[in-house]
């Protein structure tokens, strides 16, 4: 369809010679580049005829090139105007004096009027523009100057002297470093436009490119800015040729450009050729990846060129090889691919024509194997990846003719064969040995596949034909492996084979070819080791093995037993026969036992199921079966027990009854029974265990439904209390701890259960003790007697662990104990105590278990005990001996019975302390009674009960108070002060001190009191508190401070209490009195 553009200017562009395409709109990507922007072209653009686009040449050398840039610029001077800027500067300098001289003269010649003044104006304006002209004629020849360059640049020189030859163009031409800068920019992109013109890429271009830039001295970054300036005015170019439909070399010069632009920047440096790279792809909007892309792909076309070409050319050697990779940026990888491409391509192509490697293509590729550089390892993998192919077939056909019988000659064939083939193909050792593996893998594989898919179709007898090809296969590759390759096993192909099938099949053929083998009843030699091999072959272990021939054999052997024993003719002729069997059919001896048994078993099974026990009859023709079978007791033992113990359990049930217990007449008809039965005695033990566990289990449950009703109401007992020290006048119950069943406890008729079913067992342990015995008539001296002593261990071979919870036992246990404890009766008490060691073990609690529950009651009933007996301040011998009954009777440490007693002594005390300072007051003979309790409990209030020095210090105080006051501490009697400090553990220098205070505070206090009395004319008072006052003062003589009272009122004091003195009084305690108070009052 033809496109319609309105009326819209279409430029003709001319792409080489004759050739023009009008230009059109079109959506053509170049080479997968994506272009996510395009440019509208404007209409009024001009697009000259010599655009980059459209110029196009051949291929051509450095010197070639120098020569196209000089035909360039030449073209450029033909006009007048290029001809007069090519002249040399002397002449240039000559034509612009002689243009500026004529215009001065004409100006002064022309001027309208002949005044000198007007005559010089116009001379001056002639001459300026006259200058102007030649300013303009003097502008530098640009074309000149890239020509005088370029006729300079030598390519196959060194270009030593071109440096020289730039500063003397520069210094001709006067021009600036930037202005020649530029003229050299300007040359390298006009080598670089030339090499687009011809947009098929060859290696000498790069090289030209490099070799260009190395001339002009450009750096990396000027080169990047001439290929950024470049592409620039290539995209314009670009742009107007993507609208002409069906133009491809656009495509192909981009491409070029950007791929002799990645070369050249590949000089810089890591980060210098990413940005020029990424500049330059910014201006056309390409992607990285696919200008990267493009890139490899023309580096690996070249490359390919270059080694299709060096097949040819003979100068070309491996060393250039290096060089053309570094120039073409393709990595080693990439290399090394394209040689072993190369190098597959002529293994085919000599395989392809002679069918073997002859002398001559071995030369060849070894010729090619040394220019490509490929290493002897590689060279050998690339021709066994094309020749072990074709050795696999010949194989092939070779293993298809081993599944047969064949002769030794034939084999030689096969060997001789295969020798061949392998020379022709140049095999080494190791590819043949990998071939014949994967070979013969396939072919094994192929075999056991038609096996299986005739027995998929029920064609047993051809299934049974392909697993003797594979047994054929085996042998005879065994014998041509041996001379194929020396020393190298190919075992592990034929013993992996299984692993390749699931293991139901691999039994299905296993079984196939078993049951042929055993068609008469019978295994050959031959057969037996066909199997082995198949056993091997399969990976089968010899306990599937044995496991499969016990399936398919034992039936036969099986039938033969049972035809006997219908017609129960258990003579030796038949036992004989059924020998012969075994041996035929080389069933192993624990085969023929384990199938011997089952049939016994199954007829014993048939007895038993009767309601009625074995007749005598029964018993004999099964113990002349047993006997036929040669089997001996000990085979068939865990039979009877097995299958004899339902009528056996349930036998011992009837005779257990209600009560559990068996009555003694029963015991000699459960032996008997058990020996109709041929019940061994373990087993009837382990019946009669579990019935006794089931009787158990029935006690307990009732004794934990019980003790759930222990809350209801129950009415009161009478019993003898005896002479039991745990009981309290009073008291409910014992030590005050709740009973769990006061009326009986149902955990007793377990333990009878169990002693009266003689279940315990029995070990004596026998023992020496030594004993010191006293001689009579020699105080002090003994003799060491040694006695003999026997102790009696209960074993308990039945108990209850496992059925309940643990947590439930133990609970039941505890609640036992503390009814032990609880109970008033003594009869009951000592029933119940008696039969404590068994309940534990019976109800299937551990030593540690029962000695935790023993710690835990113990503990209860020892502190209760303590602190019932502690009320009175102290423990007699009655009660020490009720606790070291309990410590015995529950195997109580006597370290943590120690204990216990410390801590209650140590409560009792701490109580006493508490009462002390709970009231606001501290009561003085509660102080006095708590520290004789203390004492006599052996409490210290310091290091025991950590009483604070403030608490003791004020009891010792209000104590000391109290007696001096009471008159128990005097001048003369001082022993109580100690005894009350080291009751209350205060030191010396404290207790003087609390001691000081106490005297001088109290007798400041029976001052102050005896002036108020006598301010109320109250005489006896005043008496009564100047003798207490006197008593405090007689410890320690002070004179109490002037502030109390008024001399006149303590002189009336003196005076009353010398007036009312006590008559008793001696007149030598009557004048030490009298002279104590006038010190302690401060008269002379």
């Amino acid at each position: 369809m033809t496109t319609n553009y309105y009326d819209a200017f279409v430029p003709s562009l001319i792409l080489g010679k004759n050739f023009s395409v009008s230009l059109k709109q079109t959506n053509f990507s170049p080479s997968k580049f994506l272009l996510s922007k395009k440019k509208n072209l404007n209409r009024n653009s001009i697009i000259k005829n010599q655009n980059l686009i459209s110029m196009r040449g051949n291929s051509n050398s450095g010197e070639d090139y120098i020569t196209i840039l000089n035909e360039e610029f030449i073209s450029h001077e033909k006009n007048l105007k290029n001809k007069l800027q090519s002249l040399p500067p002397t002449y240039k300098k000559l034509i612009s004096l002689l243009i500026f001289s004529t215009s001065l003269v004409s100006g002064w010649y022309f001027a309208p009027s002949r005044k000198p003044l007007i005559c010089a104006g116009f001379s001056v304006v002639t001459g300026g523009a006259g200058l102007f002209l030649s300013k303009k004629f003097n502008i530098k020849n640009e074309f000149a100057i890239k020509k005088q360059i370029i006729q300079n640049i030598q390519f196959d020189s060194k270009n030593d002297n071109l440096i020289t030859e730039l500063n003397k163009i520069q210094k001709e031409n006067s021009l600036t470093e930037d202005q020649l800068k530029s003229e050299i920019f300007d040359i390298y992109k006009k080598f670089l436009e030339v090499l687009l013109r011809n947009p098929v890429t060859n290696l000498e271009e790069i090289q030209n490119l490099k070799k260009i830039k190395k001339i002009l001295n450009l750096s990396s970054q000027d080169v990047g800015q001439c290929h950024y300036d470049f592409a620039q005015n290539l995209y314009k170019d670009y742009i107007v040729m993507l609208e002409r439909e069906g133009v491809s070399e656009p495509n192909e010069i981009i491409n070029k450009f950007f791929f002799l632009s990645d070369r050249i920047f590949s000089q810089d440096s890591a980060k210098g050729y990413q940005y020029e790279s990424a500049r330059i792809r910014k201006i056309f909007l390409f992607l990285e990846k696919n200008v990267k892309d493009n890139c490899i792909d023309k580096s690996v076309k070249l490359y390919k060129d270059f080694i299709q070409e060096s097949l040819t050319n003979s100068s070309i050697q491996s060393k250039d090889f290096s060089e053309i990779c570094s120039t073409l940026g393709l990595p080693i990888a990439s290399r090394d691919q394209i040689h072993g491409e190369f190098y597959e391509q002529k293994i085919s192509e000599i395989l392809s024509n002679e069918q073997k490697i002859s002398a001559n293509g071995k030369k060849d590729l070894e010729n090619l194997q040394n220019l490509l550089e490929i290493t002897p390892e590689l060279a050998q993998n690339y021709l066994a990846k094309k020749t072990e192919p074709l050795i696999s077939l010949e194989l092939a056909n070779i293993f298809e003719k081993l599944k047969v019988q064949i002769t030794e000659q034939e084999l030689t064939g096969f060997l001789n064969t295969l020798e061949t083939k392998t020379q022709d193909f140049l095999l080494s050792n190791q590819s043949l040995e990998k071939s014949i593996k994967l070979t013969l893998s396939k072919v094994l594989r192929d075999q056991v596949e038609n096996s299986l898919k005739f027995l998929r179709g029920n064609k047993k007898n051809e299934s049974v034909k392909e697993i003797e090809k594979i047994l054929y296969l085996r042998k005879n590759f065994a014998n041509l492996g041996e001379k194929i390759l020396e020393k190298k096993d190919f075992s592990e192909v034929f013993s992996n084979l299984g692993n390749n099938f699931k293991g139901e099949d691999i039994k299905k053929i296993y079984v196939t070819y078993l049951n042929s083998c055993l068609t008469e009843k019978k295994i050959s030699v031959q057969n037996e080791g066909n199997l082995s091999e198949l056993e091997q072959l399969f990976g089968m272990s010899a306990k599937e093995s044995s496991e499969i021939y016990k399936i398919t054999a034992g039936p036969l052997l099986e039938n033969e037993i049972k035809k006997v024993l219908e017609k129960k003719a258990f003579d030796e002729e038949n036992k004989n026969k059924i020998n012969e069997i075994i041996l035929s059919l080389k069933i192993e001896e624990s085969l023929s036992l384990e199938i011997k048994c089952s049939i016994y078993q199954d007829t014993l099974k048939q007895i038993l199921l009767k309601e009625s026990f074995p007749t005598q009859k029964e018993q004999e023709e099964l113990e002349n079966f047993r006997k036929f079978l040669s089997l001996r007791w000990v085979d068939v033992q865990e039979f009877h027990d097995s299958l004899s113990e339902i009528p056996y359990q349930k036998s011992i049930n009837e005779a257990l009854g209600a009560t559990g217990i068996i009555p003694k007449n029963y015991w000699e008809g459960l032996e008997n029974l058990r020996k109709r039965l041929r019940m061994s005695e373990e087993k009837a033990k382990e019946i009669f265990y579990r019935s006794i566990k089931d009787k158990l289990r029935i006690g307990l449950e009732k004794a934990i439904s019980d003790n759930k009703k222990k809350a209801q109401p129950k009415g009161s007992e009478s019993g003898d209390s005896g002479e039991d020290p745990t009981v309290t006048k009073g008291a409910g119950t014992a030590l005050g701890i709740e009973a769990g069943n006061p009326s009986g406890n149902e955990l007793v008729n377990l333990v009878d259960l169990y002693s009266k079913n003689s279940i315990f067992v029995e070990n004596e342990k026998v023992f020496n003790e030594v004993n010191q015995v006293s001689l009579l008539g020699q105080t002090g001296r003994a003799e060491i007697k040694n006695s003999t002593k026997s102790k009696i261990d209960y074993s308990y071979p039945v108990n209850l662990d496992g059925l309940f919870n643990k947590k439930i036992t133990t609970d039941m246990y505890r609640e036992y104990l503390v009814e032990c404890f609880s109970v008033k009766s003594q009869n009951e008490k000592r029933k119940l105590f008696n039969n404590l060691d068994k309940l534990g073990p019976i109800l299937g609690l551990n030593s540690s278990e029962i000695e935790s529950i023993h710690s835990s009651v113990g503990s209860v009933v020892y502190k209760q005990y303590l602190s019932q007996a502690l009320n009175k301040g102290f423990l007699d011998k009655s009660e020490m001996a009720f606790l070291s009954n309990i410590q015995d009777t529950l195997s109580m440490s006597s370290s943590k019975c120690s204990e216990f007693i410390r801590e209650a002594k140590k409560n009792k005390v701490s109580v006493l302390i508490e009462s002390i300072f709970s009231t606001s007051k501290v009561n003085a003979d509660r102080v006095s009674d708590m520290r004789k309790i203390a004492k006599q409990l052996g409490v210290d209030l310091n290091n025991d009960l950590e009483i604070s020095s403030d608490q003791r210090s004020k009891m010792f105080r209000v104590e000391i108070d109290n007696a001096i006051e009471k008159g128990k501490i005097t001048k003369e009697n001082q022993e109580l002060i100690g005894e009350i400090q080291s009751g209350f553990g205060l030191p010396d220098d404290l207790s003087k001190k609390i001691l000081l205070q106490c005297i001088s505070s109290r007798c400041e206090s029976h001052l102050v009191n005896a002036v108020a009395s006598l301010r109320k004319n109250s005489s006896e008072d005043v008496f009564q508190e100047i003798e207490k006052m006197l008593n405090f003062g007689d410890l320690l003589p002070i004179q109490i401070k002037n502030s109390i009272g008024s001399g006149k009122e303590r002189a009336e004091l003196f005076s009353i209490y010398q007036t009312n003195f006590n008559e008793s009084l001696t007149e030598e305690q009557y004048d030490k009195k009298i002279k104590l108070l006038k010190l302690m009052l401060g008269l002379n």
